[in-house]
């Protein structure tokens, strides 16, 4: 007789179907209820509570069927609140709204309750998703939150999107190690009282954020620094990182006066990618790479590589500073991002195999352009790298 069919799935520990849940969109965990009677009340009882707007919307929507969305989508969050009354976050909340304006009550309701009991990371996005990341109507961040005495011992991780931050106010956040701000109105100034203010602090990223003079700071802490596409009235980057383990930048050649440490700093990533046209930056270019001389993981673009065949770049300095002692004593990976095939890219790589003594990992991205002949094009490329004498016999060359 066969043996009666079993839910693999429901049979699993409780804590192991709540894991699951919390990966969930929150509006697909909601739907769990359904399933039995052991799910009806499962999802409630998630400590990660994703609650995006978007989720409820057509993109192509407006007027009267906009509105109904979102009416839809408040009902939602008021049931899930009151649903919750016995319930307290614990690990994660995140709330997407877009656009923001005439969203009050839900901002407050939610973050009121993922507030109560304390939660470890917060994340607020009011950022209308578009092309355009700078210039948004930023939403102050709710007062409420820098009061919250449970909020000062547990909060870890404090993400925000258009949504605007009193840095001085976070004095008593003594567990907040980790902060996002993106696409907001910044000074440096602010971001200098941040940092003063939670010297404890160990992450910071700044995305799309406008009105930074400049990224000048005698001294930081930090172990991860992310600068993404910001706008700056002086492209110009200094600071002293003697803890900095991961430094990540996207944007124009700065120039840049940074000290780090070898064998502390740990990967670069330099993304010069929003530079439209190549101009007269090889000095700025040159100074900025030789900043991170001491990284072991350096993921660059295309963009510098394209630098080396100009003709700023032909000469016998800028070849011999292409590997420097100390990248040959500790470069251990470099990724390379965008890869056309050009001579000057082919020369930096071929430097680079030829002379890296502990290189163990070199990987190729070729530019997806959607080409017919990009396979082609990716085997030429990965043959004629193959071929170059190897200074590391360990190395790896990888072509994707």
């Amino acid at each position: 007789m066969a043996e009666k069919e079993t839910d693999k799935l429901s049979s699993l520990p409780e804590d192991i179907l709540l894991y699951i849940l919390s990966s969930l969109p929150f509006k697909e965990a909601a739907k769990t209820c359904i399933l039995s009677k052991k799910w009806l009340k499962l999802w409630q009882s998630t400590n990660t509570v994703n609650n995006d707007e978007l989720e409820w919307k057509n993109e192509e929507a407006c007027g009267a069927v906009e509105v109904a969305q979102r009416k839809a989508f408040k009902n939602f969050f008021k049931i899930w609140i009151t649903l919750q009354k016995h319930h307290h976050l614990h690990h994660k909340f995140t709330l997407k709204v877009f656009p923001p304006p005439n969203c009050g009550d839900i901002v407050g309701a939610g973050v009121d309750f993922a507030v109560l009991d304390g939660v470890k990371d917060l994340e607020l996005d009011f950022l209308e998703h578009t092309e355009e990341c700078y210039g948004h109507a930023s939403v102050e961040f709710p007062r409420s939150v820098y009061e919250n005495k449970k909020l000062h011992q547990k909060l870890e991780s404090l993400e925000l999107y258009s949504c605007s931050l009193a840095p001085g106010n976070l004095t008593k956040f003594e567990a907040l190690n980790d902060v996002t701000l993106s696409s907001i109105q910044l000074t440096m100034e602010s971001v200098k009282t941040l940092l003063s203010t939670c010297p404890w602090m160990e992450s910071l990223s700044l995305k799309y954020c406008w009105d930074l003079e400049s990224f000048d700071i005698d001294k930081l802490n930090l172990k991860k620094l992310v600068v993404h596409e910001c706008l700056f009235g002086w492209n110009y980057i200094r600071f002293e990182a003697p803890n900095l383990k991961v430094f990540k930048y996207c944007g124009l050649p700065p120039e840049s006066e940074v000290k780090v440490v070898a064998g502390t700093i740990e990967e670069a990533d330099l993304d010069l990618s929003p530079m439209d046209e190549f101009f007269a930056c090889g000095n700025e270019l040159r100074k900025f790479i030789r900043d991170f001389f001491a990284v072991n993981v350096l993921t660059v673009c295309s963009v510098i590589l394209q630098q080396y065949e100009a003709r700023y770049y032909t000469d016998e300095s800028w070849k011999r500073f292409i590997v420097p002692i100390c990248f040959q004593r500790s470069l251990r990976e470099v990724e390379v991002n965008g890869f056309k095939g050009t001579r000057g890219q082919f020369d930096v790589c071929s430097h680079l195999i030829r002379s890296t003594l502990i290189l163990r990992k070199l990987s190729v991205n070729v530019l997806n352009d959607d080409d017919p002949a990009r396979v082609v094009r990716r085997r030429s490329i990965g043959w004629q790298l193959h071929r170059i004498s190897k200074a590391s016999s360990d190395l790896v060359i990888i072509i994707r």
